[in-house]
Order: structure tokens, then C-alpha cells, then sequence
């Protein structure tokens, strides 16, 4: 019973996001205990965050965190054995665990299973149509975990290698780059509709399936259309180009404009609300690293009114992130929002402190930013058995005791303000600052704000031992 209660919660949390298998056929093989063990325990990792603890508990463990890595564990022996796993299971959990966050470092981390994921799905032929399957199921099937592929990247878009001019399309701007010009060479693919989901019979749903709602189909369609807006703004201001920005980044708010008519449905509501808003701040967490890259000169462009620019767009998009993440909160529905979504409130929380701690900015910018902080370490609270969370809150905690941003903990007395001029103990200068050099102590409590933000390195890179936030650029 509790095995079904996760996998339940695996189709109406996780599977609506990524939806890369075909749910009747997995449910059928699964009753009938022939499914891969491999995907069988990849789908087990990813729910086990959206199960209530009960249910944890009731598979025998003491919290999210021991099953997180036990199911994870398994997950991985299954996959070095091979165990009842055809090529496109192989593939299909490959790409769940691309999309986990672990409590601890490993050599398997979400960075493994990603490449893996690309790996397979080149050998399998996803991105061929002539290779596909003929039957229409399949091809649906196929097309869907394509875009969900291509979108996957914009999640790890680390712009790691953003100072290297060879690398110009999106398909580089995420970690470890090396090998994964295996996507590049795809042929173009049409973009998604919602012929690409199943016809879905009401007499094979059961009771581990709910019906897939328009708000779903809707979310990976607008994703995989935000991907490629991406794609071109990053292979154009990546390459020095001197077109006009302003004109560049329409496209975007064309679609921010777009976003409500798109998904908009019957079924709209709490549900629907938190597939938007989740489509938001992807969208705002893409333009606060973009903006943040063009402010510290690590592109090309070198122009100050770029800059300036790019400094109003960046404090724009982190506000519409503090709307968004208030809302969310308000709605009580963080636990069902994706890991993207979960390590955007880390990201956002390092842009705050970044702000606080800034010299450069305005007594009100700093101040806000301060009152920001409070908000995110809210948020990142109500979620703290997450592993990934309760990996990063004590280091987060920490960091801003130290810095006097906020309570050492959960529930000590408020905050001592931070004196303006920003001066801790004398020494703190902050990464904004092209050639600024950090006091040996803050550097070691603050690398993050000179590396990733975005979410997945911030905390794979991360040796929890000693609070370090490496910087990957």
C-alpha cells in the first residue's frame, strides 16, 4: 500500500513536469511485477519528497532523507546490473535521477545521470524521427521525452562555459559540457501539442492515475518554447553581437504576456496557479543569471549601458521571484512544486544576500534585500526535510548569522540588522565588484556568490564539511 502511495504521488507531482512515460503501460507491468527495477526505484526517489512522512515511515524509515538515499542507492545497483531494464527504461530513469538533488556528495550525482540520459536517448534515436517507433503511442511517447530532454537543459543552464566563445548554443551553457554535443546535431523537431499526450480511456485509468488536466499538457508545451526563446538570446549576446538587447529579450516578455491565455483551462485554479507560476520563475530565474552575467562583464558585451540595463532587468526579475515564491506560500503548495522550483529559492536567497551585502547599491536596495532574506529562509523552512533543503539550510543559516542578516536558527530571537555601510568586522568587499578580493574568512563562508545560482551545481559542487559553495566560473 505505501509502495502505491508513492507511485501515485510520483504521476501527480513529478510525472506532470516530465512526463516521459506512458502511464497505462508502466501501471500494467508494475501490477504485474515485470517493470524495471531500476525505473521502479528512480520513480521512488523522486516521489519520496512528495509522500507525506507518514508513508515514510510506513516503508521503514526514520525520515525523507534515509529513503531519498535508500531508494536512491537501490536505483543504482539496479542500473549497474541492468536488472529487467530494456533501453528505454534505462532511459526513462536515467532522466528521473538527472532531476535529484542528494543530502550527500556522490559520484552518481544529478550530473551522471544526465549525461547518461543523453547518452541513451542518441543511441535509442529519440531525436530521429525515421528511428522512432511506428506505432503512434510510441512516437507520442518519444516526442515527449525529447522536449523534455531539451527543456531539462534550460533547468542546468549554468552558463558555466559563458566566457568561451565556441560555445554559442544552448546546449553548452550547462554543467559539465564536454561530451554533449550529441544533441546539437539533432534535426529540428516540431514543437509539442496536445496530440502528443495519449487519449486517455477513463476504463484504464486506475486508481495510481488521475487524469492528465490541459494545465499539464500546457506546462511542457510553453516550457519547450521558452527553451528555444532562451536558446537565441544566449547564442546571440554569447557572441558578441551589438544588436539591441531591449529588441532581443521582446520575445520573452511577448510570452510572459502570452503565459495566461496558453493556460488557462476549466481546470484551473490552485492546480492550475502553480503550473504558471512555476513557468514564471523558470522564466525569471533564466533572466536573473543572464542579467547578473552581463552586469559582472562575463560575456562579451561590454557596453555600460548594457550594463545598466541589465541591472534594472536583474532587480525587476528578482522581484517578480519574491511575488512569485509569497504566492506560492500563501497557497501552501511548495511541496508539490519541481526540484527546479526548490533550487530556485536557494539561488534566489544567495542573490539576496549578494544584494544585503553589496556597497555599491542603495541603502533601500540593501534593506529590501534584507527583508527578502526573511521570506526565502521562510520558504526554504517549510520545506527543510527535503534533503536537498536540508542539506543547504545550516550552511545558509550560518552564513547570514555570521553576516547578522538573520537568527543563527529556526525560531531565535529577530535578526540584528546589519550596520549599512557594510563593514563585518571590517573586511567584507562583495563579488559584484569586477576586481574586488574577499577577506580570506568571508571568502570561505561566501564563494557562492562569485559561482552558480541557478540551483543543481550550487549544491553538487558543495562540500558540506567546509561550507563550500565552489565557484564554477
Amino acid at each position: 500500500m505505501s509502495r502505491d502511495t508513492i507511485i501515485k504521488a510520483y504521476f501527480d507531482h513529478v510525472y506532470p513536469f516530465a512526463p516521459i512515460l506512458n502511464r497505462t503501460d508502466f501501471v500494467r507491468s508494475y501490477r504485474s511485477g515485470d517493470c524495471s527495477l531500476f525505473l521502479l526505484h528512480a520513480i521512488c526517489t523522486a516521489a519520496s519528497n512528495s509522500v507525506p512522512i507518514e508513508v515514510i515511515h510506513g516503508c521503514g524509515y526514520a525520515d525523507r532523507s534515509a529513503a531519498h538515499t535508500a531508494f536512491f542507492s537501490k536505483a543504482k545497483l539496479f542500473h549497474d546490473f541492468q536488472c529487467q531494464g530494456g533501453s528505454l527504461s534505462m532511459l526513462q530513469g536515467s532522466l528521473i535521477l538527472g532531476a535529484i538533488i542528494l543530502d550527500h556528495p556522490s559520484d552518481r550525482d544529478f550530473q551522471y545521470w544526465f549525461h547518461n540520459s543523453v547518452r541513451r536517448a542518441s543511441r535509442l534515436g529519440v531525436h530521429n524521427v525515421n528511428a522512432r517507433p511506428r506505432d503512434e503511442a510510441s512516437r507520442k511517447l518519444y516526442r515527449r521525452i525529447w522536449w523534455s530532454l531539451h527543456v531539462s537543459i534550460l533547468s542546468r543552464l549554468l552558463v558555466s562555459d559563458a566566457d568561451n566563445p565556441k560555445n554559442r548554443d544552448i546546449f553548452h551553457f550547462f554543467v559539465n559540457t564536454q561530451n554533449l554535443r550529441l544533441l546539437v546535431t539533432a534535426p529540428p523537431i516540431e514543437p509539442l501539442t496536445e496530440e502528443d499526450w495519449e487519449v486517455e480511456d477513463a476504463h484504464q485509468l486506475s486508481d495510481l492515475i488521475s487524469p492528465t488536466t490541459h494545465s499539464q499538457r500546457a506546462s511542457l508545451m510553453v516550457h519547450c518554447e521558452l527553451a528555444q526563446i532562451f536558446g537565441s538570446l544566449t547564442s546571440t549576446i554569447t557572441s558578441g553581437s551589438s544588436e539591441d538587447l531591449q529588441r532581443l529579450i521582446q520575445p520573452l516578455d511577448s510570452w510572459r504576456t502570452s503565459l495566461p491565455a496558453k493556460m488557462k483551462s476549466d481546470d484551473a485554479g490552485l492546480e492550475g496557479e502553480m503550473y504558471y507560476s512555476e513557468a514564471l520563475t523558470t522564466s525569471y530565474r533564466f533572466e536573473c543569471i543572464m542579467c547578473r552575467l552581463l552586469r559582472r562583464g562575463r560575456w562579451p558585451v561590454r557596453d555600460e549601458t548594457v550594463r545598466e540595463w541589465a541591472k534594472e532587468r536583474f532587480r525587476a526579475a528578482t522581484l517578480e521571484l519574491d511575488s512569485i515564491l509569497k504566492r506560492v506560500l500563501m497557497g501552501d503548495t511548495i511541496r508539490k512544486m519541481p526540484t527546479t522550483f526548490i533550487t530556485t529559492i536557494t539561488a534566489l536567497l544567495a542573490l539576496h544576500i549578494e544584494s544585503a551585502l553589496d556597497p555599491s547599491e542603495s541603502d533601500l536596495v540593501r534593506s529590501m534585500a534584507r527583508i527578502s532574506i526573511q521570506y526565502t529562509m521562510l520558504a526554504l523552512n517549510q520545506i527543510q526535510d527535503t534533503p536537498a533543503i536540508k542539506r543547504a539550510l545550516p550552511a545558509f543559516e550560518m552564513v547570514l548569522s555570521k553576516n547578522k542578516l538573520y537568527p543563527a536558527s529556526v525560531g531565535d530571537s529577530p535578526q540584528t540588522a546589519i550596520p549599512l555601510d557594510n563593514k563585518i568586522g571590517g573586511t567584507i568587499e562583495v563579488a559584484t565588484q569586477p576586481n574586488s578580493t574577499f577577506a580570506e574568512e568571508e571568502n570561505e563562508m561566501l564563494p557562492f556568490l562569485s559561482g552558480d545560482l541557478s540551483g543543481f551545481e550550487f549544491f553538487d559542487r558543495w562540500q558540506m564539511e567546509q561550507l563550500d559553495f565552489t565557484g564554477i566560473y
